[in-house]
């Protein structure tokens, strides 16, 4: 069961089929947070393509990946052309059959094309849709805030925590942080609202 605001809630169960659930919306609208939410929550695996062509280029994508495919992907990026819709859709083909994967899957932005969705659907169905929206302020701001830490080179928004009022000079401050993994402490960066 998957509980939205306050009221909402949406039932993902019924048949023990994977299921399929796509986040939609605009960048920096929350789509990566909401979707390791829905992991937590519901168990099933999250897919962003982007993060995936990133991990092949790294060179940290899992083991059992279709081999012809990082290379095909690494010679299209190296040659500055785009990953075309079919490479896209062989990429979740890949995730969707990792053991993480058997109970569902949330893909993060995808599609992005009608080609890629063409393509998804001759493959695999679609059990949920959840378009997020935020005010185009709050977004410019997450926007604005987005940021990767000089020592991990972790990705993190100084606009998505908690914020602390000062009393004494009426100056807010927002935590950020390395992961604790890298044995790097938090730091305050001091913005006045």
């Amino acid at each position: 069961m998957l509980r939205l605001a306050n009221s909402v809630a949406y039932s993902f169960s019924g048949s023990s089929k994977q299921k399929f659930i796509f986040l939609f919306g605009a960048p920096g609208v929350g789509k990566g947070t909401y979707a390791k939410l829905l992991r937590k929550d519901l168990g099933y695996n999250h897919i962003s393509t982007g993060d995936e062509i990133r991990k092949i280029l790294k060179g940290t994508v899992s083991a059992g990946f279709d081999k012809v495919l990082i290379e095909t992907i690494k010679g299209i990026v190296k040659s500055g052309g785009l990953v075309k819709d079919e490479i896209v859709v062989q990429i979740i083909n890949e995730k969707v059959k990792e053991p993480e994967s058997a109970k569902g899957v949330i893909l993060d932005g995808f599609p992005r094309t009608q080609g890629q969705l063409d393509k998804y659907l001759e493959r695999f169905p679609i059990d949920g849709v959840l378009n997020i929206t935020l005010r185009s302020d709050v977004l410019l701001e997450k926007l604005m805030g987005r940021r990767t830490c000089l020592n991990c080179g972790t990705g993190f928004n100084i606009c998505d925590i908690q914020r602390y009022l000062l009393a004494d000079t009426g100056t807010a401050i927002r935590w950020t942080h390395c992961s604790p993994r890298r044995k790097a402490s938090a730091m305050p960066v001091a913005t006045s609202w």
